[in-house]
């Protein structure tokens, strides 16, 4: 078995070498359909199919008022996660936290970073560890508990140069010091939503003020769920609908609106789910082009070689020698083509990763996965079927008398193989006038937005914000007089065109 295997290869190769210009040719069709295909699975691999780096991440819910014209959901109360926290008999915790901004000040260095606040309890449920320190405990939590924070390893790096007894140490925080009890590994990013500026960020306990506790409409706080093992999401929707009809019986001028479980991987990944689905298909689509553009090829190839396997027929080889011949020629120009396509994969992620930060979401893990390999066999083995099959089966019906004779070879066999022929090429036709309609109403989308009148003029315009010291921050702005007259609140420091 394996003796003949071999035989077929090396004559494969040889059938190869002889005809440069098909190899090429079939090679490079069949390269730039896998690579292109096996780019864009590793990025749906990394971005939609691998489990986020938390523990139980298929159990983590996002819990949140339903947004309107999404599946999505937003900011909810503090009281509506407390409720749900404590009435909930599906989740085995209920978490939170907020988006915001800070200014830290820490030996003679001010910079403005992402500050989410967090509950004391969220470390603990994404199960993350720190690299150095602790997270925060109960009494950090509470209103009027120590004023404590956890730094990036980025940022921990870039204010103390990376040194361990960074930990205990004291940095202003918007005007307010704050002790540095941990300091989270750089492959901790939660929440994703507020992109690489994590990277060099921190975390600060949410601590509960006395409007927040009173007040239900005071909504800042994305709600964070793990579900029990076996409880799906409809189960936890269903126990929050009736959550939320109780917090309606109960306060019906401040229930708001209703409230949402979703995957939080969905919330993750969710606004970039279609376009890579619809990616996919079209890159699909290319595949089948270069498919039966190289079972066109090799149809021809055939068709010229007919003489050769009238001839060994007539000394003896039979039907299925002669297919497996070609589907080992067919496997020959699908390795190769795997091989060429598997380096334009990896330039295509390469320029991936030139995209601005924060394009696409866990843009910073797409890499060719060893999974990918497996992908590419299978890859390997559809297009070494599509492009073979056709051929192969045209030379298991090869009649040798009727070529071996002189004036005739084969008529027939070539009016059908033209007519095949015609058929692949009004296939290749019909998937790229597909493809070429999809761009051309994509293109125009595109044109439309780049071009649409905002109303005022875009030339020579930049916008810019900005944070003092002292600021509070969005999550944490006092909302009583006395803070409203001592803590002023803006956010970021950049510069940037106004419509990029």
């Amino acid at each position: 078995m394996f003796t003949g295997l071999s035989q077929d290869l090396r004559g494969a190769f040889r059938q190869l070498i002889q005809a440069p210009g098909f190899a090429i040719l079939a090679i490079c069709a069949l390269a730039l359909g896998i690579g292109a295909n096996t780019a864009m699975f590793s990025v749906i691999q990394t971005v939609l199919l691998r489990p986020l780096p938390y523990h139980h991440a298929d159990r983590l819910v996002g819990i949140g008022q339903s947004r309107p014209g999404t599946t999505l959901t937003s900011t909810t109360s503090w009281l509506n996660s407390r409720d749900i926290g404590e009435q909930s008999q599906t989740l085995a915790a209920v978490a939170g936290y907020s988006e915001d901004v800070a200014v830290v000040r820490a030996d003679n260095m001010s910079i403005s970073v992402a500050a989410p606040g967090v509950t004391v309890n969220l470390f603990d449920m994404l199960g993350s560890k720190p690299l150095l320190g602790r997270t925060f405990i109960p009494q950090e939590g509470q209103a009027g508990g120590p004023d404590v924070i956890v730094l990036s390893e980025g940022l921990w790096r870039q204010l103390f140069n990376g040194d361990s007894g960074a930990i205990g140490r004291t940095v202003q925080v918007n005007g307010r010091a704050r002790t540095v009890v941990g300091i989270m590994p750089s492959t901790f990013s939660f929440p994703e939503s507020m992109g690489p500026d994590l990277k060099k960020g921190v975390w600060l306990p949410i601590q509960p003020t006395p409007e927040m506790l009173k007040d239900r409409g005071y909504n800042f706080f994305y709600g964070l769920g793990q579900m029990k093992p076996g409880v799906t999401v409809a189960q936890v929707q269903s126990e929050i609908d009736a959550i939320h009809s109780h917090i309606q019986q109960a306060d019906p001028n401040n229930a708001g609106a209703s409230l949402r479980a979703v995957s939080y991987q969905e919330i993750v990944t969710g606004p970039i789910r279609p376009v890579f689905i619809g990616l996919l298909v079209a890159l699909s689509l290319v595949l089948l082009i270069a498919c039966a553009n190289v079972t066109n090829l090799m149809v021809a190839r055939c068709l010229g070689r007919s003489h050769e396997f009238a001839v060994r027929c007539a000394l003896g080889a039979s039907r299925v020698r002669l297919m497996r011949q070609l589907l080992a020629e067919g496997a020959v120009l699908s390795a190769l083509g795997c091989v060429l396509g598997f380096a334009l994969a990896g330039l295509s992620i390469a320029a991936v990763h030139k995209l601005p930060a924060g394009t696409i979401p866990r843009g910073d893990e797409i890499s060719l996965h060893w999974s990918v390999i497996l992908v590419l066999a299978v890859i390997a083995t559809i297009t070494t079927v599509l492009s073979s099959i056709l051929p192969a089966l045209f030379v298991s019906r090869t009649d040798p008398q009727p070529a071996l004779q002189a004036g005739s070879r084969g008529v027939g066999s070539r009016h059908i193989r033209r007519r095949v022929s015609g058929w692949l090429v009004a296939g290749e036709i019909a998937l790229s006038a597909l493809l070429l309609i999809g761009t051309g109403l994509l293109f125009r989308t595109l044109w439309n937005l780049e071009h649409a009148r905002l109303g005022f003029d875009l030339t020579n315009l930049t916008y810019f914000t900005a944070m003092p010291a002292d600021a509070t921050g969005f999550g944490n702005m006092g909302v009583t007089k006395s803070d409203q007259a001592t803590a002023p609140s803006v956010a970021v420091t950049t510069y940037q065109p106004l419509l990029e």
